[in-house]
């Protein structure tokens, strides 16, 4: 994202390529699973990064987007659900928390300008 927004004008333009970029990358599970879910994947990834740039862009630092990452990855194992339910609903609400909390510790909403 950093060699993009250094030759764009704009954001939104590095900022929507590398969430397409980030979202293409899970095309690998083509060889695990069907198409379609496949497909819904990647289109929730490219959402994720989207997110993920968007916390780069107003925090000027990797760090948030990583610890974030992280806790995406790791939050499903950490809540499986032994009798063979779901753990999304929790992952949702423990992510939700968490963007929350940045919010409210005090991170500037102000895109730079370009």
């Amino acid at each position: 994202m950093a060699r993009l927004l250094s030759v764009s004008k704009t954001t939104i333009v590095p900022l929507i390529v590398t969430s397409l970029l980030f979202g293409t990358m899970h095309l690998v599970h083509l060889f695990e699973q069907s198409f379609f879910n496949t497909i819904n994947q990647v289109i929730q990834v490219s959402f994720i990064g989207f997110t993920l740039g968007t916390l780069y862009l107003v925090t000027h630092s990797i760090y948030f987007p990583i610890v974030l990452h992280a806790t995406l990855d790791l939050v499903p194992f950490i809540l499986i659900d032994t009798s063979g339910g779901s753990s999304d609903n929790w992952m949702s609400t423990f992510v939700y928390s968490l963007i929350y909390l940045l919010i409210r510790s005090g991170l500037s909403f102000n895109l730079p300008d370009r």
